[in-house]
């Protein structure tokens, strides 16, 4: 059985079915920078891109549960997930 994070969680384009956790993320206020703020901030160099990357926590919900994989890392619980679903692989996908 496949479960996608939107069925999961609720749809948080549809007030009927979005949960707590989207409603607090939608109400946050929003913060806009123009091209000038944008170009002041300061660079980011690749090893620190690459280190933010690494120590990442990738985070599914099994039935409400949290299960984190980070890279790099073997994450017994995400086999375990795997295993319940009749999966044999599995992605995060991030913006």
């Amino acid at each position: 059985m496949k479960v996608s994070l939107r069925e999961a969680r609720g749809n948080p384009y549809d007030p009927q079915t979005a949960t707590r956790q989207n409603e607090k993320f939608y109400s946050r206020p929003k913060v806009f920078l123009s091209a000038s703020q944008v170009a002041e901030l300061p660079a980011v160099s690749a090893v620190d891109l690459l280190e933010a990357y690494r120590t990442t926590r990738f985070i599914a919900y099994d039935d409400g549960t949290p299960v984190t994989a980070r890279i790099g890392e073997h994450a017994p619980e995400i086999d375990a997930l795997f295993h319940r679903r009749g999966a044999s692989a599995g992605a995060f996908i991030t913006a």
